[in-house]
């Protein structure tokens, strides 16, 4: 069902770019009988350039789903993620739609005046909340050992976590009686339980390493919040 309801995103995005590229130029052409100023012609060519911009962006999104669709698990998180860009995506439309319509009145009305108007939402390229929440859908239990698997910590850690569902109140990090580095994580569904799991996995390596160390807890959440720091930043740049 998604995957059918992906391309279909995809498509429309095209032929939306398509409509509002048409109507953009024919403002700019309008633009060379009514207004000798190259001004207003400049703004529009850069925010027509800003909009299909976005639009790329927003597919780039739609492909990436649809090219992980067999690792994401949780459907409620991915109609959340997509009715988040719908919304989106109506904002921007809409947004970049008023500037070429005021773009136009300025022009016929003869009237110096700003036509762009002010912008109280962030868009899609300005969202990397959305990004993070997205790549997270997308992110298996199998993609946390790679990236970890370098550290001969981990291969000591799996066997020895258990994973729980809905019980935040379980999950962490903890030496049991016998000395063995024991965890309790989320089963991964979206971007919380992810960067839970990476805290927890950063958190039981530095234990794993510095087991009897006199190390405050203080200073094992800030090594930890740091690595999750850097993994959510190489997934970025993966995107």
């Amino acid at each position: 069902m998604h995957k059918k309801e992906l391309k279909e995103l995809i498509r429309l995005n095209i032929d939306e770019a398509l409509k509002q590229t048409k109507e953009y130029l024919q403002v700019y052409a309008i633009s060379f009988v009514y207004d000798k100023n190259a001004q207003k012609r400049k703004i529009l060519k850069e925010k027509l350039k800003e909009y299909l911009s976005i639009i790329r962006e927003e597919n780039k999104y739609y492909e990436f789903l649809l090219k992980n669709l067999d690792k994401i698990k949780n459907e409620d998180s991915l109609d959340a993620i997509l009715n988040k860009l719908d919304i989106l995506n109506e904002k921007t439309y809409l947004y970049f739609n008023a500037i070429c319509t005021e773009c136009e009145s300025s022009i016929c009305m003869h009237e110096d005046r700003n036509f762009v108007p002010f912008k109280d939402f962030k868009t899609l390229k300005e969202r990397e909340d959305l990004k993070e929440e997205t790549i997270a859908l997308a992110t298996s239990f199998y993609d946390i050992l790679n990236y970890f698997s370098k550290d001969d910590a981990i291969y000591y850690l799996v066997p020895r976590t258990k994973f729980l569902d809905n019980a935040d109140d379980f999950y962490g990090c903890f030496v049991d009686e016998n000395e063995e580095i024991r965890i309790c994580m989320p089963y991964i569904k979206d971007k919380e339980s992810l960067e839970k799991c990476i805290y927890l996995y950063e958190s039981g390596i530095l234990l794993y390493h510095n087991l009897n160390k006199n190390i405050s807890n203080k200073t094992y959440d800030m090594l930890a919040q740091n690595g999750l720091a850097k993994f959510k930043e190489k997934q970025l740049k993966a995107f």
